[in-house]
């Protein structure tokens, strides 16, 4: 199952369309954040999915997240990620925008995918080539849901980057490290 976040900055359409890309090797999706009737008429053109399931939140639900195949994160402004690390720590494999804080998320090939994405400087994130990164999004994405031992390698790699990276003991390693990284000049 390709579970597909959606929020103010995750186009719907940007999403069932790479979703789309997949078809045949995505039978079901769950979108997670208040969902409008204004939206969900976009969600009608999109016949080939034979599941949508919505939900109000993700946090408190890893239930989801763990029995994904994929985390889909279509972001064009993200300042780290923290919904890639959930999926990351549920085991599931990810494929995010390479945008703001993803790639020090992701490790592009070994938890997941990272996807490129020219962006407007103008601080809407934009994508340039809109059509373009539908397409490298939905190709990363059939790549891994094709690909089940590589989804599966991927999560666990992703679960053992959540602990060992962004754990709440690691983080205060870290800056513990840099408190007496600046007390030692």
């Amino acid at each position: 199952m390709a579970r597909i976040r959606i929020g103010s900055r995750k186009s719907v359409t940007t999403s069932m369309r790479c979703t789309g890309l997949a078809v045949g090797r995505v039978d079901s999706c769950v979108q997670v954040r208040p969902w409008n009737v204004a939206r969900s008429s976009q969600v009608s053109t999109f016949g080939w999915l034979s599941t949508v399931v919505y939900a109000r939140q993700v946090h408190g639900e890893p239930r989801l997240l763990t029995a994904a195949d994929v985390f889909v994160c279509p972001s064009v402004y993200e300042p780290l990620g923290i919904v890639n690390l959930e999926a990351m720590a549920c085991g599931t494999a990810v494929v995010g925008t390479a945008t703001g804080g993803i790639p020090e998320v992701i490790v592009d090939g070994e938890t997941g995918r990272l996807v490129p994405i020219e962006q407007a400087t103008d601080g809407t994130g934009t994508p340039l080539d809109p059509d373009r990164f539908v397409a490298d999004l939905g190709a990363a994405l059939a790549e891994v849901v094709s690909d089940r031992p590589t989804a599966a390698r991927y999560g666990e790699a992703g679960r053992a980057r959540a602990e060992a990276v962004f754990d709440w003991d690691a983080i205060g390693a870290q800056t513990v490290g840099i408190y007496r990284s600046l007390v030692d000049r």
